[in-house]
């Protein structure tokens, strides 16, 4: 059906009865456009508060990791931090870890380790100094004089005598043996002992000289320890002397008490070898080694 001539647009919808429909139309446009514009600027501005947050959220994070510091002290050079940490973000965290200060014990906790001080009682250890004990085997030299008297000296003439006559030294101590003899005689020994003319089991010196052995006709006495392996050829008195001077040094290697005697015929009797070189306390005694 078309419209009569004359006849408007809103009349000819409205003889069909198409004008509420399209009113009606209208009205609920209206109304959507309506809430549209009202929320658009509602969604606008939490758009933007979304997006800050987020930015400063991106910023925070790129502020701790270091890149700001780098960023700050090198100017020119954050671009280059911030795509180094882009194209390895898990070395830069741990080189950032590696880069902390290392962690330090809190004051007060470490008064704990004074409990170590109980280590004080290994000062107990002190007693072994009682080994000190053994020094005994490390004492000085055993020092003995002895002097060789003449029979005028000790009012029996022909009776030289060895004063003292018994001797005491200890075993593997150095003994040095100092004899000053006033006899000025001689006594050869004959050729069956001749070998005592010669220094055995220690070393000698005459008056300051080192020897190894008395020409026999020079010879006065003897100081012999034959189980100890020990012969002290002494000379005798020199013209113009009053005295001689002998030093032996020796060890005693063992313990026991021993005999020592004179081997020159230095006594009474037709062979020299009577009277005081066969009595102990004259020309013969004990050395006794402990």
């Amino acid at each position: 059906m078309g419209s009569t001539i004359g006849e408007s647009w809103l009349d000819y919808i409205d003889r069909l009865g198409y004008r509420a429909q399209l009113e009606a139309a209208a009205v609920r446009r209206h109304r959507e456009t309506t809430v549209v514009n009202h929320i658009s600027p509602v969604t606008a501005v939490i758009g933007l508060c979304v997006a800050a947050l987020a930015g400063m959220v991106g910023l925070a994070a790129y502020w701790g990791s270091g890149g700001a510091n780098a960023w700050l002290t090198a100017p020119g050079a954050g671009n280059a931090a911030i795509a180094a940490e882009a194209s390895a973000p898990s070395s830069s965290a741990s080189a950032g870890a590696a880069s902390q200060p290392a962690m330090t014990t809190m004051p007060g906790t470490t008064g704990t380790s004074g409990t170590s001080g109980t280590s004080g009682t290994s000062g107990t250890s002190g007693t072994s100094g009682t080994s000190g004990t053994s020094g005994t085997s490390g004492t000085a030299a055993t020092s003995v004089a002895l002097t060789v008297q003449t029979g005028k000296m000790d009012g029996k003439p022909g009776w030289p005598r060895f004063v003292p006559a018994d001797l005491s030294v200890a075993k593997g101590v150095t003994v040095t043996l100092t004899i000053t003899s006033y006899d000025n005689g001689t006594a050869p020994l004959p050729a069956s002992t001749e070998s005592y003319d010669k220094v055995q089991g220690g070393t000698e010196t005459v008056n300051g000289s080192a020897v190894t052995s008395i020409p026999n006709a020079e010879l006065a006495h003897t100081f012999t320890v034959p189980s100890l392996g020990v012969n002290v050829p002494i000379p005798a008195v020199q013209a113009g002397q009053t005295s001689v001077q002998v030093v032996f040094t020796f060890v005693p290697t063992k313990s026991g008490s021993f005999t020592w005697l004179c081997m020159a015929p230095s006594g009474t009797g037709a062979s020299g070898m009577g009277g005081p070189m066969m009595t102990p306390g004259w020309m013969r005694g004990t050395i006794t080694v402990a």
